[in-house]
């Protein structure tokens, strides 16, 4: 239940590479629930000369790392380096070697590219298409609501297509709400509250 967003990871000097805008682990074990990432960023510090690369600007996770991530929305974490060349640019995700990741019902969505390396992906959506038609990820506009929170609208195709978890019975989104409110899990960090039908008797 936490907001990791609007963080920058800038290089700091030439050959140097730049790691993980919103988070960064190395030799961890880390489980990550109902959490946005959203709006981190990775730059150049143009005094210092070109970095090396730019990695996992949004969450990047190094040797040694076991990741669970569990209906997080991970969202619109860029590169603004101008002076990046192809292949130089952030990730919404990226597992390097010796790390071990898994995202369930995960959004993620407009980092550019979305997901590097070998990851368990199921029940997600993604935009650039990883793994879609396969253990239940999708890749189809999940209908944010206008107001930035991304929460989801009315009809999105991330509302109740998640995988349910027993860890969901006292667990709540990331607004504080019952993680399941309408019979299944929905994909991101929300969960859109039940529909019902008010019925006044006299």
């Amino acid at each position: 239940q936490c907001s990791i967003s609007s963080n920058l990871a800038t290089s700091i000097g030439s050959g140097f590479s730049t790691y993980g805008g919103g988070l960064a682990a190395q030799e961890a074990r880390c489980l990550i629930r109902s959490c946005l990432i959203a709006g981190n960023a990775l730059t150049v510090n143009t005094d210092a000369g070109h970095p090396a690369g730019h990695y996992g600007t949004g969450i990047f996770a190094n040797y040694g790392v076991v990741m669970e991530l569990d209906n997080c929305t991970i969202v619109t974490n860029v590169n603004y380096d101008t002076m990046a060349t192809p292949g130089w640019y952030g990730e919404g995700v990226r597992a390097d070697a010796g790390a071990v990741l898994s995202l369930t019902n995960c959004i993620v969505w407009n980092n550019r590219d979305d997901i590097v390396g070998a990851l368990s992906l199921a029940y997600c959506d993604i935009s650039d298409g990883d793994s879609s038609g396969v253990n239940g990820c999708i890749s189809a506009d999940p209908q944010f609501m206008p107001d930035g929170t991304y929460q989801l609208r009315t009809g999105s195709p991330c509302w109740n297509t998640g995988l349910n978890q027993p860890w969901m019975l006292t667990a709540c989104d990331l607004l504080g709400r019952p993680r399941v409110a309408s019979g299944f899990a929905d994909m991101g960090a929300y969960e859109t509250p039940a529909f019902g039908t008010l019925l006044l008797v006299r």
